[in-house]
């Protein structure tokens, strides 16, 4: 953590994550073995600079790197039905990790203790993102790929207020209020799943 001076700081990480991914399985309805392993060593960085407005107030500029790791059903090869979808699934051995670049910049507000108010832009842009496909239509059959890239971006806001000011028996309890508007899209021009 750097602090430059008394209204500002910048606080700098790195996660160093490793990870295996291992399925073993035959291909549908037959003896062929399909062994998918995923050994894989990720880093993570991160960076979050704060400007203080005042005591109870200020500014922040957020970026973080993260993954989103294909589940066995997405992965595994063999077929599932969706009942709620009426629809066959498939999963897809070849289905890769997507990165995610998020980036966020706040205004926070803390007016009194356990209380807060922010209210913050984000932006997050994908890599690889893996989304549902179709593969047939007689009966539906859905499976997972990556795509190229994603993006999303929005609007987010959130306040906590205790409950003391209606009377002093709720001082332990509080209202809690968030809302997100979001827009995302994938490189094929359809909303991100």
């Amino acid at each position: 953590r750097l602090k430059f001076n008394v209204r500002t700081d910048l606080s700098l990480g790195l996660r160093i994550e490793k990870d295996m991914q291992e399925l073993s399985s035959f291909r549908q309805g037959t003896t062929t073995p399909v062994l998918v392993k995923r050994d894989t060593v990720n880093l993570f960085p991160s960076a979050n600079f704060a400007y203080n407005i005042s005591s109870r107030s200020l500014v922040r500029f957020t970026y973080g790197l993260s993954v989103n790791r294909p589940e066995f059903r997405e992965m595994a090869p063999f077929y599932y039905v969706d009942f709620d979808q009426n629809a066959g699934i498939y999963g897809n051995e070849n289905i890769k990790q997507a990165y995610i670049h998020n980036f966020d910049i706040r205004y926070e507000l803390y007016p009194g203790n356990n209380e807060t108010f922010n209210v913050g832009i984000f932006y997050k842009n994908f890599s690889n993102p893996i989304e549902v496909t179709i593969t047939g239509n007689n009966p539906t059959q859905f499976s997972f790929d990556n795509i190229s890239s994603a993006y999303s971006y929005g609007l987010e806001t959130e306040a906590r207020k205790s409950l003391e000011f209606i009377h002093s028996g709720l001082a332990n309890f509080t209202a809690v209020l968030n809302l997100a508007l979001i827009r995302s899209s994938v490189a094929f021009d359809r909303p991100l799943q």
